[in-house]
């Protein structure tokens, strides 16, 4: 490895990785001819600690025919993969996290053992072990075990120099265009936004893998209560959750906000109060002391949370109602 500064050493962050790319592609000799091919896999540590891939493939082929001959094997797999721009071309590059090894590659007869394999193949691809695999499922594919020798991990983050604020928004129809707006205000010189069905949209939501090392922050804003606790909590351990409150909005030092939140122009929020995690506040809306608005929830403009009041969470306050209970 030539780049060591590149090279990530440890374990957590390994096994992070490895169970990040899901496919890695795997290099064969065939009489001094190289073949490559693309295979999800599984992985574990055998007792001794030595890294084992679980991969499954057809029971007759090439790839199979090659292995019979020359167990030697490479591969190597990568994740969060994305360009990043610069001022002049030799300053363009990628971020990305990769993994390449060698090992011995065999293919495995036993009926315990190929079932155990798909098994942690599964797993690795899924997250669930409750998969169960009889002799006949386990016939009608070919499993093959690398043993790993050799191992070497790199990851290489956005440079120093591009790690400006920068944020993703999730949702852009109507009120993702007046989140954007928000955004800037907050100061976020980099910003891009995420939707199934917006034709300005970078990308679709299920794409957000891609952006991860792109953009610093993320924030849902999508009406729905339903859709935007989901949307959360399968991001929350992708990206930074960030919080936007308008410059022009007037919040209280003893007031608690919770990430996710938006808070519009004109806004009071008076002390001692707690506005719960993806909360939107629209322009307007006054929150008064001693309350809670919970999770997930939406105070419409020029609404009224009164002293003491307990908003249930994913509750809808409307425009100009006074909350009260």
């Amino acid at each position: 490895m030539t780049r060591r500064e590149l090279e990530v050493t440890d374990q957590k962050e390994i096994n992070r990785i490895l169970d990040t790319c899901k496919y890695l592609h795997l290099g064969l000799v065939d009489e001094g001819m190289p073949y490559v091919v693309p295979l999800n896999y599984g992985f574990e540590y055998n007792t001794d600690g030595k890294l084992i891939l679980w991969l499954h493939g057809a029971t007759k082929g090439y790839k199979i025919d090659v292995i019979k001959k020359n167990p030697n094997c490479c591969f190597t797999m990568e994740c969060n993969v994305a360009p990043f721009p610069g001022k002049m071309a030799c300053q363009y590059g990628m971020t990305y996290e990769c993994i390449m090894g060698r090992g011995q590659v065999h293919l495995i007869d036993d009926v315990a053992q190929r079932a155990h394999a798909l098994r942690v193949l599964m797993q690795t691809q899924t997250g669930r072990d409750d998969f169960t695999f009889d002799e006949r499922m386990v016939s009608i594919v070919s499993i093959m075990k690398i043993e790993v020798d050799e191992l070497t991990a790199k990851k290489r983050p956005l440079p120093a120099t591009l790690e400006q604020k920068s944020l993703l928004i999730i949702g852009y129809g109507q009120y993702g265009h007046l989140v954007e707006e928000l955004a800037k205000e907050c100061g976020y010189s980099k910003i891009a936004a995420l939707d199934d069905n917006a034709e300005d949209a970078l990308d679709t939501i299920d794409s957000v893998e891609k952006y991860k090392n792109v953009y610093t922050d993320y924030v849902v804003a999508i009406g729905n209560p339903d859709i935007r606790k989901e949307v959360t909590e399968r991001l929350d351990s992708v990206m930074n959750l960030a919080t936007l409150i308008h410059p022009k909005a007037t919040v209280s030092k003893a007031a608690h906000i919770a990430p996710g939140c938006i808070i519009e122009q004109n806004v009071v929020i008076h002390r001692d109060t707690t506005i719960e995690k993806s909360t939107i506040i629209n322009a307007g809306a006054v929150i008064n002391h001693d309350s809670t608005v919970g999770e997930y929830s939406q105070v419409g403009c020029n609404a009224v949370v009164a002293a003491r009041a307990q908003v249930p969470a994913k509750t809808k306050v409307m425009h100009c109602q006074c909350y009260n209970n």
